[in-house]
C-alpha cells in the first residue's frame, strides 16, 4: 500500500482531504489485499490504534475478523464472542453506535477491552441486499475519540463499498480527484482530465462521466465495447438514440431510467445496482458524484461485466444444493464428525431415520452412544487403520442402539478427510441399514442346517434303495435260475412218465408249471424295474415316429388278435431322449391299453403329442374299462393290480416301472378315467 500522507492533526478544514485519502487508497487495494488496505488506511488517515472489518456468524454468536490493524500490524486470525460487547448493540440494533469515551466502564465483561486498554469505540453494521446484518466496521482507540462526525462520514462511505461484497476497487477516476480537487486552475484541471482519460482508457470496466444534466461528457472504449454500440452511434450528438439503445438490451429498462432519475433527484447519492441483459449477461453499475473543489459538477458511472462470476456462482448454488439433496436424501445413513472427536456434527435424514432420533438430539451425541458396547473397538479400530496405514477405507459391520433401545445392523464404509497437507480433518461414514440381511442369512444358516439334516436323511434313504435295488436285480437272476430248473423238471416228468401218473397228479403237475411260469415272469418284470435305475441313463436323438412303430410290430400278435385300431397325432420325428427307455415306456402303455379292454369291444387307441414348449406333453388313452377315482393316485405303486390274475394276466410293476423312467426324463405321468368310458395316460418328457 502506497504510503499514507501525513496528517498532522484532524481539523474542520482537512476533513474533506483525510476522507478522500482513505478512498484513493482503498481504489489502489484488489484481490486478497482489499481488506488489509481499508484498515490500515482508516487507522493512519483517522490516527486512531485500531480499526477492524468482521464478519458477523450467527450461528456461533461470534466475529471473525477479515482484518484488524493493531496500530503496527495486521492481524487475520482473531476471533471472539459478541455476548457483552459494543459490538452486539451495533449489530443488534443495526445501526451506528459511539462511545468516545469509557469504555471499559460500559462493558465490564468484555476482556479484550482490558487486554487493549481501550478507552474508545465507533462501529456501523454492514448489510447485504437483503438488508440483512453480514458485519461491521469498527473504529477502536486507546484514548477518547475526537473528530467524531468525520469518523462517521469515513465509516459511512467504507461501509457501502464494503456492503458490496468489499472486493470492488474505486474507478480510476476517482485516484485522479486527488490530484485535481484543490486545483481551480483551467490548465490543472486539464492535465487532471488528461491523466484520467488514460486511466479511463487502461480500466477493465466500462466507464461514463456525465454532467450534472446527466448529459454525457466522457466514456472510455471498454463502455462502448461492453454495450456493443456502434462508434458511429456512441458519437452521435442524439443521445436519445444512445439510451433507446441501451434501453432495448436490458431485462428490465424502467428499473434502469428510475434508478438514473433517483440520482440525478440527489447529487451527492452513491449507488450500486446489478444490470441484467436479455442475452444473459450481467453487469455491476456503480455511481458516485464528481466534484471539483466540493462542488458536485456531475457523475460518474461505471460498469463492470460480472457475467462469469454470476454464472460460476449460481453453478456453486446449484451443485451446492445438488449436493445437500444428495446427502440428506440419500437412501444410505451419512454420519460427518470431526476427526479429533466422536461427535456426530452432521447426519443426513436416512440415518436419523434409523436411530428414531432427531437431527437436534444426535448432533449432541458421540459414536458411543449409538453403538452397541461390544463393537465400539471395532469402530474406533477401523479409523486408526486408516491413520496409521494411511488407507483411503474400512468396511466393517457393527450393531447400532436406536432411541427405543432396538439393535440394528449397519454396513460401515468408513473413511478420511484430509487437508492438502495431507492431516486428517473428518470423518465420513457410509451405512447401509443389513438387519434384515442379517435376519435372512441367521434364518438360511437355519434353513441351511435343516437342509444339511435332510440331504444326510435323503443320502441314507438312496443309499438303502440303492441297496434294495442291487437286491433286486440280483435276487431276479438268482431266484430264476431254480424256477427254471422246476419247469424244465415238469416238462420232463410230463414227458417221460405221464403215462404212469394218474389226472389228479397230471394236473398237480400242470399248477406247479403255471405257478412256476408266473414266478418267473413276475421275476423278469422286478428284472426290468430295477434295470431302469441300475443301467446307465444315455439320451440319444432319434425318431420317434420309427419308435412308435417298432412298438407296434413288437405288439402285432396282440393286436392282431384283439382287433386293436390304434393311431399316432402330432409326433415328433427328431426326439431326444433314452431310446430303449421310450420304448419300454410305450410297449407298457399301449399293452395295457389293449389288455383292459371290455368284453366285445375292439380297442381303439389315439396317441398323441403336444409341444409345451420346454417340454413335450404324450397322451395315450383308451376305450377300455376305465379306472375308479379312488385307484387313481395307487396305481403307479409297485405290484399294484386292480383285478385279479384270473380277470387280467400282469405282476403289477409294469406302471410303476413307467412312472420311474417319465421321472428319469424329468418329466411327470398322471391319467384321467372314467370307470366303464376309458383312461387317458399324461406324461411329460423334457427337451
Amino acid at each position: 500500500m502506497p504510503d499514507s500522507p501525513q496528517i498532522p492533526s484532524l481539523s474542520i478544514n482537512t476533513s474533506e482531504k483525510v476522507l478522500f485519502n482513505i478512498l484513493y487508497e482503498i481504489a489502489l487495494a484488489h484481490g486478497g489485499s482489499f481488506f488489509d488496505t481499508v484498515v490500515e488506511s482508516i487507522s493512519k488517515n483517522l490516527n486512531v490504534r485500531y480499526v477492524l472489518i468482521g464478519e458477523y456468524f450467527r450461528d456461533t454468536y461470534k466475529i471473525r475478523a477479515k482484518s484488524l490493524w493493531t496500530g503496527e500490524s495486521l492481524v487475520k486470525e482473531y476471533e471472539y464472542s459478541i455476548a457483552h460487547t459494543p459490538c452486539e448493540h451495533v449489530l443488534f440494533n443495526e445501526e451506528i453506535k459511539i462511545y468516545p469515551k469509557d469504555i471499559q466502564t460500559k462493558f465490564p465483561k468484555d476482556v479484550d477491552l482490558v487486554e487493549w486498554e481501550l478507552e474508545s469505540y465507533i462501529g456501523i453494521p454492514l448489510f447485504n441486499d437483503k438488508k440483512m446484518v453480514i458485519g461491521h466496521l469498527a473504529v477502536l482507540d486507546t484514548k477518547p475519540i475526537e473528530n467524531i462526525e468525520l469518523i462517521q462520514t469515513v465509516l459511512k462511505v467504507c461501509s457501502s463499498r464494503l456492503e458490496s461484497e468489499l472486493n470492488r476497487a474505486i474507478t480510476d477516476e476517482l485516484v485522479k480527484r486527488r490530484e485535481i480537487e484543490n486545483s481551480i486552475k483551467t490548465q490543472e484541471l486539464a492535465e487532471s482530465v488528461s491523466l484520467l482519460e488514460a486511466t479511463i482508457e487502461s480500466t477493465a470496466d466500462g466507464l461514463l462521466i456525465a454532467d450534472g444534466n446527466g448529459k454525457m461528457v466522457r466514456f472510455n472504449k471498454q463502455f462502448v465495447k461492453m454495450w456493443k454500440m456502434p462508434v458511429e452511434m456512441a458519437y452521435s450528438k442524439n443521445e436519445a438514440v444512445g439510451l433507446n439503445f441501451v434501453l432495448s438490451q436490458l431485462t428490465d429498462p424502467d428499473q434502469f431510467i428510475s434508478k438514473v432519475g433517483e440520482l440525478y433527484s440527489d447529487p451527492t447519492a452513491v449507488s450500486f445496482d446489478v444490470l441484467h441483459f436479455k442475452d444473459g449477461r450481467v453487469f455491476e453499475r456503480y455511481s458516485q458524484p464528481q466534484k471539483v473543489d466540493d462542488k458536485i459538477v456531475g457523475r460518474v458511472w461505471s460498469f463492470r461485466d460480472v457475467t462469469k462470476r454470476v454464472k460460476m456462482e449460481e453453478e456453486l448454488r446449484q451443485s451446492e444444493s445438488m449436493f445437500r439433496n444428495l446427502f440428506e436424501e440419500s437412501p444410505i445413513g451419512i454420519v460427518i464428525s470431526n476427526y479429533s472427536s466422536f461427535v456426530l456434527n452432521h447426519v443426513n435424514n436416512k440415518f436419523s431415520r434409523m436411530l428414531q432420533y432427531s437431527f437436534e438430539e444426535l448432533k449432541n451425541m458421540t459414536a458411543f452412544d449409538i453403538t452397541h458396547p461390544e463393537d465400539m473397538n471395532k469402530h474406533i479400530k477401523s479409523f486408526q487403520e486408516i491413520d496409521t496405514q494411511n488407507n483411503s477405507e474400512s468396511n466393517f459391520e457393527k450393531r447400532y442402539i436406536t432411541k427405543n433401545g432396538e439393535v440394528i445392523w449397519g454396513h460401515v464404509s468408513a473413511s478420511a478427510v484430509r487437508d492438502k497437507k495431507g492431516n486428517l480433518q473428518y470423518r465420513v461414514l457410509m451405512i447401509q441399514d443389513i438387519t434384515e440381511k442379517k435376519k435372512i442369512l441367521l434364518n438360511l444358516e437355519t434353513k441351511a442346517k435343516e437342509l444339511k439334516e435332510k440331504n444326510q436323511e435323503l443320502q441314507r434313504y438312496i443309499d438303502s434303495n440303492m441297496q434294495l435295488e442291487n437286491f433286486a436285480y440280483i435276487a431276479s437272476h438268482d431266484l430264476r435260475e431254480p424256477l427254471l430248473t422246476i419247469i424244465g423238471l415238469v416238462e420232463i416228468l410230463k414227458d417221460n412218465y405221464a403215462k404212469q401218473l394218474d389226472k389228479d397228479a397230471f394236473d398237480f403237475l400242470q399248477f406247479i408249471e403255471q405257478c412256476a411260469k408266473n414266478m418267473d415272469l413276475l421275476i423278469n418284470d422286478l428284472l426290468t424295474y430295477s434295470l431302469v435305475d441300475t443301467q446307465a441313463h444315455t439320451v440319444t436323438t432319434f425318431n420317434m415316429k420309427e419308435l412308435l412303430q417298432k412298438v407296434v410290430n413288437g405288439l402285432q400278435k396282440t393286436i392282431g388278435t384283439q382287433k386293436a385300431n390304434i393311431h399316432f397325432t402330432n409326433i415328433p420325428q427328431n426326439f431326444i431322449a433314452n431310446e430303449t427307455k421310450m420304448l419300454q415306456l410305450f410297449q407298457n402303455l399301449i399293452a395295457n391299453a389293449i389288455k383292459f379292454q371290455q368284453p366285445d369291444t375292439s380297442p381303439v387307441i389315439q396317441i398323441s403329442a403336444i409341444d409345451k414348449g420346454n417340454y413335450w406333453q404324450f397322451s395315450v388313452s383308451d376305450n377300455g374299462i376305465g379306472i375308479a377315482s379312488e385307484h387313481c393316485n395307487k396305481i403307479f405303486l409297485l405290484f399294484k393290480k386292480l383285478h385279479s390274475k384270473n380277470q387280467y394276466e400282469g405282476t403289477g410293476i409294469g406302471l410303476a416301472t413307467c412312472k420311474k423312467i417319465v421321472e428319469q426324463h424329468g418329466g411327470k405321468i398322471w391319467l384321467e378315467s372314467e370307470l366303464g368310458k376309458g383312461t387317458t395316460f399324461y406324461f411329460t418328457i423334457c427337451k
